[in-house]
Parts: structure tokens; sequence; C-alpha cells
């Protein structure tokens, strides 16, 4: 499964995020966004988040974990990709237990009419 990269995961992907104007490179950002980026966000973590929100904006459905865990592979830095691999997983799961109680909920108040 190829999962967009959710907002509320930016902040933990950030924080993985070894050299980002790298990576942001090798994801086809250009100079002048990564510049733009560096001279709006003064601190290191604000600029890996304000890359990552760029980069899902201009990507969309294709700004994926995978994506991003093959180019920090490609850059040797598996480790990194590892560690979003390990955030898309957690992420799955807990849309799975969202859904599961989602579902076990309409299926008890179904069950509840019915018996009605």
């Amino acid at each position: 499964m190829i999962s967009k990269i959710r907002d509320a995961d930016i902040t933990r992907i950030a924080g993985e995020l070894p050299q980002w104007q790298i990576v942001a490179s090798n994801l086809g950002m250009g100079q002048l966004d990564i510049e733009d980026i560096e001279n709006n966000n003064t601190a290191p973590a604000d600029q890996r988040k304000s890359f990552l929100r760029r980069w899902i904006r201009r990507d969309g459905k294709a700004a994926t974990y995978e994506r991003l865990s093959e180019v920090l592979e490609s850059l040797g830095e598996q480790g990194a990709a590892e560690k979003i691999r390990e955030i898309e997983r957690t992420e799955r799961i807990a849309l799975r237990q969202i859904y599961f109680t989602e579902v076990m909920a309409c299926t008890g108040d179904m069950l509840e009419e019915q018996l009605k």
C-alpha cells in the first residue's frame, strides 16, 4: 500500500531528515525553492517541515512515505528510510483501528435497530 504523507506526520518525519536540502533536490525541488525555505525559516526543524509541506503540496498523491524512503536509501540513509517506513506502518495501524472502531459502532447501531 502506498500512502500519501499525512500532515499529522510531518513533524515526526522532519526529525528523521538528514541534510534536507539534498533530499529536496533529489525529489525534484529547485534551488530557488530550497533557498526560499532557508530564508523564510531560521530554525533547521522549521526548514525541514516547510520543505515537506511544500513537497506534499507540489506532488500531491505522489508525495508518499515510499517515495521519500526510496530517495533516502539512494542517498545512503538506510536508517532514516527505515524510520520513515515505521512511521507509515504506525499510521496504517492507527487508521485500521479507527476504521474497525467505526465499523463496530455502525454494526452495533444496526443491531440495536433490528432488536427494537
